[in-house]
């Protein structure tokens, strides 16, 4: 038997940035569900050294499933930037890959802890 516990869903919690200079830029991350963590890895390989490898449609998903809110983000005017999906389009391409690296580092511990917790 899977004892499922309805209202064990994490809040979710801020990551900081590291490849933010200012070290304003900080993340509202939600843990991915289970069937969230299932689509995500669908667009999942494995490279010739054993790294895992993700589809742009997978990567996409990670972000949008994930985050939930940002800070340190601004407009060319100094105006701080209200967190939207369309808004990651125009960031650079290692502030996503950081961010979406963290989203997956979490998922796995996260599915650690719940095949723990679920032969216990």
């Amino acid at each position: 038997m899977i004892t499922v516990d309805l209202g064990s869903k994490l809040a979710p919690t801020w990551f900081k940035s590291t490849k933010d200079k200012s070290g304003e830029v900080e993340w509202l991350l939600k843990p991915l569900s289970g069937l969230e963590f299932m689509q995500v890895q669908s667009g999942a390989s494995v490279n010739s050294e054993g790294n895992f490898c993700y589809s742009w449609s997978s990567i996409q998903a990670a972000l949008k499933f994930a985050i939930k809110d940002f800070k340190g983000f601004s407009d060319k005017n100094g105006t701080p930037l209200e967190y939207g999906f369309y808004i990651l389009d125009s960031l650079p391409s290692e502030v996503l890959m950081e961010v979406h690296s963290e989203i997956m580092n979490r998922a796995y511990i996260r599915e650690y802890e719940r095949k723990n917790s679920s032969s216990q």
